[in-house]
């Protein structure tokens, strides 16, 4: 292969995902498809694609680290309005989903819980798992004796 031919792969690469800290969700799932794509290749990948690849993979790691990893729990409120702030999302487009406004406004400001069919729209929604939407189980110990 010409170097100049692995110098156009490379920059077919930069240019759909630069080699930049990533700080958003949409980056941060650009950066995982490029990866998965990479390394399905694994073994074929020529020495500017797997530079490429570490480098990315760094990034993603420390956004995982620092945005991901290092955060308490997260409430479904905090979750749902992070979600509708990197999708630039108003509650009215949510509405559809939930049932109706008031119940997304009471949720939104902690007043209740959303249901789960409402949660199943979300997860649909967003692309992620509906149960971080709802409130965690309580276990309940029980009294072993009788």
């Amino acid at each position: 292969m010409s170097m100049q031919r692995i110098d156009d792969i490379y920059m077919k690469l930069v240019r759909r995902m630069p080699l930049r800290p990533i700080t958003t969700i949409d980056q941060h799932k650009r950066a995982i498809d490029v990866l998965i794509e990479l390394g399905i290749k694994d073994h074929s990948m020529n020495r500017d694609e797997r530079d490429y690849y570490q480098v990315l993979s760094n990034l993603v790691k420390d956004y995982e680290e620092t945005k991901v990893l290092s955060r308490k729990p997260s409430s479904p409120q905090e979750i749902l309005r992070y979600l509708m702030k990197e999708h630039n999302c108003k509650q009215a487009d949510l509405v559809p989903l939930i049932g109706h406004k008031s119940n997304l406004s009471a949720f939104l400001a902690g007043k209740r819980n959303l249901s789960k069919a409402a949660a199943i729209e979300l997860g649909e929604r967003f692309n992620i798992d509906p149960r971080l939407f709802l409130p965690p189980l309580q276990v309940i110990p029980t009294n072993s004796r009788r």
